[in-house]
């Protein structure tokens, strides 16, 4: 697409979508008999995925459509826990090799990813022979409520591209395994911030300057307060 691009891994009847951003992402809502993955991959502040989901429909749909014929697949699975100011916990990568076409699934714990980083991880994987696939979990565990001023993607910093190097360098030598695919389903219990509580915290974040500063100004009236009653004999 114009703006997006679509993976899809059939597995008989059920589909497994992953859409990224090309140059933009960051949460949206479509309706799908398939499992849709929003790749959360191409952060940029302020965007509103909102006003482009007709265009991911449209992939989706296509994709939904392709035919596929059955093959033979060989997967390989690494993970290494890293924490880093953007990482949360881990980066893992999923080989999956179909009968000599192979894709790597890179999936960083963190809220988004910077597209400059997101580019160069996918170079590097291009280089060793896959076709990359670069997500992150949307973990917004080290993001914090102020969203606007501490959010960071991974590849904020430094640390994030050692962590990479070090699976990197395990993808290069693999121990492939043959699989058949099956999928489960099962009932979890989630726990949601209320958008009014986030608001609320917000505005309570940027009040706090002014009761701080207040908070400061009595600090100080009440230290020279003795020092003034005894300069001028109060």
């Amino acid at each position: 697409g114009k703006k997006f691009e679509v993976f899809c891994f059939p597995f008989d009847k059920i589909k497994l979508i992953f859409v990224s951003g090309k140059n933009a992402i960051d949460d949206f809502e479509v309706k799908s008999g398939s499992f849709v993955v929003d790749c959360h991959n191409a952060h940029v502040p302020g965007f509103n995925a909102s006003s482009e989901v007709r265009e991911i429909e449209n992939l989706i749909k296509i994709a939904e459509t392709k035919e596929s014929f059955e093959t033979n697949l060989k997967y390989s699975f690494f993970k290494l826990d890293v924490s880093t100011r953007s990482i949360c916990n881990y980066i893992s990568a999923l080989l999956l090799d179909y009968s000599g076409e192979r894709y790597a699934l890179i999936i960083f714990d963190s809220n988004n990813i910077k597209l400059e980083f997101r580019k160069r991880v996918e170079r590097e994987v291009r280089k060793i022979g896959y076709i990359p696939i670069v997500l992150s979990t949307d973990n917004h565990e080290k993001t914090g409520i102020r969203v606007k001023e501490s959010y960071r993607p991974a590849g904020s910093c430094e640390e994030d591209w050692e962590a990479f190097r070090k699976i990197l360098h395990k993808l290069k030598s693999p121990k492939f395994s043959e699989s058949k695919c099956s999928y489960g389903e099962s009932e979890v219990r989630i726990r949601t911030i209320s958008k009014r509580l986030i608001e609320d915290s917000k505005l309570a974040t940027n009040d706090a300057g002014k009761f701080i500063a207040t908070f400061l100004a009595l600090a100080l009236l009440d230290y020279l307060l003795p020092v003034l009653t005894l300069t001028l004999g109060w």
